[in-house]
């Protein structure tokens, strides 16, 4: 059982810019544990006390490890991840997203592969046109503590803490990742005094009113103008705001 000295060292080292081969070799641990411990890319540590009673989920509950990756991975749980629960208590998340757009997969493959620390995978679903992202994890109902039984839209979706905190940083991230899951990009074409005039328009659907306030409070957070469209419906319409979308989202890949 390694200590929490060991992890908050290995963490130390890693931000002073040392590889995690030798961080395995100084501390004498596994290569493996040293890898699952810090990810693959370097990211912004803290030395804080772990915030859950979990013992691995220290590194989960750390906002600072996210950044936008977690932003964007949460906005497409919300949309179209689910977590379900394997042997040994080991959880499975899969994201479902379309096969048309590779350029959606690819980016919630990234997004999953740095949020969990190893490679995700990406293969065609059981359902005709449906590319699945996965990955294994015995923590994912920690790293999304909205799983629970049943359908998101039955039951009460809110963010944790230290989740508001990390979309308040990365709303753009947090807003891309619902539209990618569940939004909509379309041009409308008017014709006026025989002129004709083109208007880019965003849309988001969701059956959880909960999952619908998310996304209006990230455009909130934005200074983005929506209106509802129906129960399920969210319309962004307004050039202005369109415009502010338009800059990190754009036409679907």
């Amino acid at each position: 059982m390694h200590t929490a000295d060991e992890l908050a060292e290995a963490r130390r080292l890693f931000a002073n810019g040392v590889s995690k081969r030798q961080i395995a070799n100084e501390l004498g641990l596994a290569y493996r544990t040293v890898r699952d411990w810090l990810g693959p890319q370097p990211p912004a540590w803290t030395l804080d006390p772990p915030r859950s009673d979990c013992p691995r989920c220290e590194l989960w509950h750390r906002a600072e490890l996210f950044d936008d990756q977690y932003s964007y991975l949460l906005g497409q749980y919300l949309g179209d991840g689910s977590i379900a629960t394997q042997r040994n208590g080991v959880h499975r998340l899969v994201i479902s997203t379309t096969e048309a757009y590779p350029g959606i997969s690819h980016e919630t493959a990234t997004a999953l592969s740095y949020v969990r620390g190893a490679l995700a995978h990406e293969y065609v679903g059981g359902s005709p046109g449906v590319t699945l992202v996965s990955a294994y994890s015995k923590h994912w109902p920690c790293v999304f503590p909205q799983h629970g039984p049943g359908m998101k839209h039955t039951r009460p979706i809110k963010l944790e803490p230290w989740q508001a905190a990390i979309v308040e940083r990365n709303p753009e991230a947090f807003v891309r990742g619902l539209i990618h899951s569940d939004g909509c990009r379309w041009i409308n074409g008017v014709n006026t005094r025989g002129k004709h005039y083109e208007y880019v328009r965003y849309g988001f659907s969701n059956r959880s009113q909960d999952i619908h306030a998310l996304f209006r409070w990230g455009c909130d957070l934005l200074g983005v103008e929506w209106r509802a469209g129906g129960r399920y419906q969210t319309y962004v319409s307004r050039r202005d705001s369109v415009a502010v979308i338009e800059t990190f989202v754009g036409a679907k890949r």
